[in-house]
Parts: C-alpha cells; sequence; structure tokens
C-alpha cells in the first residue's frame, strides 16, 4: 500500500478522526453524511498541495486564487485551523506528512505548520523530523527546520535563494504551494550547480528521501463525482494510461478526438488493454479504435484523429452514442488497469458504483484485488461488493458522539456474510462499533399519506 492512514482534524463534519488502510482495496461505506467523500476532498487538497513539476526551478501555475475558498469551505465553522495528515509508505520506509491551515484575526487563511517525518516501516519505532515548516501571522519569513531542530538562518537561506528569486518563493507560498517542496526543488537546483546549500548535510538527507515520497504524491488520481458526470451534450471520456514519464490522462468526446502522435499512441495501446478486458466483460462485444492521420501541427507534428467505438453483435456503434454504463464501464477499466499494473499507482474513486451493474461490480473487485499491484481506495452505497472482498478491504464511517469515525466490522469470520451484518446493525444497532441509520419508518408512511391526501 502507498497510503497507509489519513488523518482529519476540523475538515467539514470531522472533529478529529483516523482512518486506516489495511488492504491494496478498500472501500468505504455509510450513510449519506458521515464522512465518505470528505476523504477524498481531504486527499484532493493534500495532493493539489503537495504537487510540484519534477526538477523545474519556477513553481506551477495551475492553483488558482479560489483554493483559498475551497479550503475554507472545508474547514468546520468557527474553527480557527484544521489539519490533513497523512502516512506514505514507499521502499523501506514510512513518511508521515502534515499540513496545518489557520485563519489569522481577519480570517485569512495561512498555512501554519508544514511537517515531514519519517521511520522504517514496520517497525515500532518514532517517526523522526526530516523537515518542517513554522509559520504564524507575525513571522515575515517562516521558520524552516532541517531535522528535528537543525533551523536555517535566515540569512543562509536568503543568500542561497537569490539565484531562483526568494521573494517569489514567499508569494508562492502565500498562495499555497508547499515550502518543503520549494526547498527540494530549490536544493535540487543547487546540488546542480554546486552552491552552498549542496554541502547541508540535512537537505541532501532531505532531498534523498522526497524523491520517493513525490513520485508516490504525484502518481495519486482522484475521480469525483464531477470527473465521471456523463452529460450528452458535452460528453468528455477521461481515459488513463501509465508511461515510464508518468501519469498520461487523455479526454476523448465528440468535440475533442483529435490527437498528436504520442498521445494516439498511448490510446492505441489503451484501447487494446480495455478491448480485451470487455470483450471478457460483456460477451459478443470489441472496443474498436480508428485513426486516421489528418494533417499537421505548426512545429511538423503529425495531427491524428481517433475515432471509438463499440461493437456489439456485428454492430458497430460510436463511444459517445453508447449507453451511460457502458461509457462509464469503459471509462472505469482506464483506471483499474492502471490501479492493477502500477505499483506506485493510488486511485481514488468517489461513487465507484455509479451506473455500474453490482453483480458485474463485485466479481470485478472481487478477482482483481488480490492480483493488483497497486492501491484503490472508493466509496460507495452498493453493498454487494462487502460479500466479495476481504474483510479488511471494508470500511464502515459512522457517528460517535457527534464526531465521524472510520471503523471495520468487529467479529467477522470467513463464514461472516459482511453485508447482512451491516444491514443489521443498521436496524437493530446490533454492533458498538456502529451507530444504526435511526430512520423513523413510522413518520415516513405517516408523512407519504399526508401527501396523498
Amino acid at each position: 500500500m502507498n497510503i497507509k492512514q489519513i488523518k482529519l482534524e476540523n475538515f467539514k463534519n470531522i472533529k478529529k478522526s483516523t482512518i486506516d488502510f489495511k488492504n491494496n482495496m478498500s472501500g468505504i461505506y455509510g450513510p449519506n453524511g458521515t464522512g465518505k467523500t470528505s476523504i477524498i476532498e481531504a486527499i484532493g487538497i493534500f495532493k493539489r498541495y503537495f504537487y510540484f513539476e519534477k526538477r523545474s526551478t519556477s513553481f506551477p501555475d495551475f492553483i488558482s486564487d479560489d483554493f483559498h475558498e475551497r479550503i475554507l469551505s472545508y474547514m468546520t465553522i468557527e474553527k480557527k485551523f484544521m489539519v490533513i495528515e497523512v502516512v506514505l509508505n514507499c521502499n523501506n520506509y514510512d513518511y508521515n506528512l502534515m499540513l496545518e491551515f489557520k485563519k489569522d484575526k481577519n480570517n485569512k487563511l495561512f498555512i501554519s505548520k508544514e511537517e515531514i517525518s519519517y521511520k522504517e516501516n514496520n517497525t515500532r519505532k518514532k517517526f523522526v523530523t526530516l523537515a518542517k515548516v513554522i509559520n504564524s501571522e507575525e513571522m515575515i519569513i517562516p521558520e524552516i527546520y532541517l531535522s528535528k531542530n537543525s533551523k536555517i538562518s535566515n540569512n543562509l537561506i536568503e543568500d542561497s535563494l537569490k539565484k531562483i528569486n526568494y521573494k517569489a518563493a514567499l508569494k508562492n507560498f502565500d498562495k499555497f504551494y508547499s515550502f518543503l517542496f520549494q526547498i527540494y526543488i530549490l536544493g535540487e537546483f543547487h546540488n546542480e550547480n554546486k552552491l552552498s546549500l549542496s554541502t547541508n548535510k540535512n537537505l541532501r538527507n532531505f532531498i534523498l528521501h522526497l524523491k520517493e515520497v513525490s513520485q508516490i504524491i504525484n502518481d495519486i488520481v482522484l475521480l469525483t463525482l464531477k470527473d465521471q458526470s456523463l452529460y450528452r451534450d458535452t460528453l468528455i471520456i477521461p481515459l488513463m494510461y501509465n508511461t515510464d514519464n508518468g501519469i498520461v490522462n487523455l479526454e476523448y468526446s465528440n468535440k475533442h478526438s483529435i490527437y498528436n502522435k504520442t498521445q494516439a499512441d498511448i490510446l492505441i495501446n489503451l484501447s487494446k488493454e480495455i478491448g480485451n478486458l470487455l470483450s471478457i466483460i460483456i460477451p459478443n462485444s470489441k472496443f474498436i479504435l480508428d485513426d486516421k492521420n489528418i494533417g499537421t501541427y505548426e512545429d511538423g507534428g503529425e495531427k491524428i484523429e481517433i475515432k471509438l467505438f463499440v461493437e456489439k453483435n456485428n454492430q458497430k456503434i460510436p463511444l459517445i452514442c453508447e449507453s451511460t454504463g457502458t461509457i462509464k464501464l469503459i471509462s472505469l477499466l482506464s483506471v483499474l488497469i492502471f490501479y492493477i499494473k502500477n505499483e506506485k499507482a493510488t486511485v481514488f474513486i468517489d461513487e465507484l458504483d455509479v451506473h455500474i451493474f453490482e453483480y458485474l461490480l463485485g466479481i470485478l473487485l472481487e478477482k482483481i484485488y488480490p492480483l493488483a499491484k497497486g492501491q484503490l481506495v472508493f466509496t460507495g452505497h452498493n453493498l454487494l461488493p462487502m460479500e466479495r472482498l476481504n474483510k479488511d478491504s471494508i470500511i464502515i464511517a459512522t457517528q460517535s458522539e457527534g464526531n465521524v469515525i472510520y471503523t471495520f466490522m468487529k467479529g467477522v469470520s470467513n463464514s461472516t456474510n459482511i453485508r447482512q451484518k451491516y444491514l443489521k446493525s443498521q436496524v437493530l444497532w446490533s454492533e458498538e462499533n456502529i451507530e444504526p441509520l435511526l430512520l423513523n419508518i413510522p413518520a415516513l408512511e405517516v408523512f407519504i399519506k399526508q401527501l396523498v391526501l
């Protein structure tokens, strides 16, 4: 597993909760409003904040100004701070990344703390600080530590970062670009140019470890409900493929079907893998790609038009004219293939079961999770996968004393029907660690009758 644990504090309706992942496939289930989607949203903030352009001395520009407002909207009302903490696993180490947001006296958001610590995995050793940034309203320059107590002096920071424009770094920090990752990028730059900062032993150690961490973060894939929306007038079908240079996310639609040679080759390879799997899932069907060279770009590269079809019973249907369920399935297969093949892949999907036949979904997940190399975390309401997956793959989101908790079913053996056990807990309050739905069925019946009358 690439992500072992997520901790949230003052995130939406979550006061302070921890979710542990015990398997390479985890399904999060629970009634509406119990914090399932919150996990996806928190990882979205985490990735967007810590993402960086590899070996670049310029800062990414894709984070818009509304990122402030988005984070503020996730912070629990009337609270002054919010924490997202994620434990990653890479090779022989576990890494704990902590991010704390605060409101100042004018209710403007700022980053009060970033910290990354590490320890050898599968040991009881405590995490050791690799680097951290401490910030407050009163500070002009945040305090930066490499290791627990090794503070970098302001003079050293300014002298070392003159080549890059230190003011730009601080400006970007205010716009929520991770300062730790900026140090990493700048440190790599200095190492290449053999400047003073490269002699810092703690910095070299920091760069060495963060190279591993950055790859995991950059390979996190999130599919929200918005990403999966399939509207007929603006139908966009996301397709995903893993290359030596990282993840490629291509969009296909009736308005976007022209690609360069590299993109076309990726789609051709991906279509073969999807086609092989689709023909097994849907008998007497084929996934077909037609490609045609229609000219060149200004730089001389080929312009290639791609058309995707599904053939059923010898009838060829354009993909954009297929059923919503088939389109969702094909898009989903590209993500699942990525998860199956790539050990660095970490895929989060909100409402995985939307538009998918429950029996097919259950069988797919059951056969995939024992063999897949990557990690998949999904939310859903369809409970059939509970009967198909390992007990450590089922996480229950529930309420406890006004807080959201994430727990596993207790007293589960190989012969236990987890789905039936969970449904029983919602009706009879038969599980000590899971709250029931508390649905007032008589009142519901009375209300419906009043509407009819």
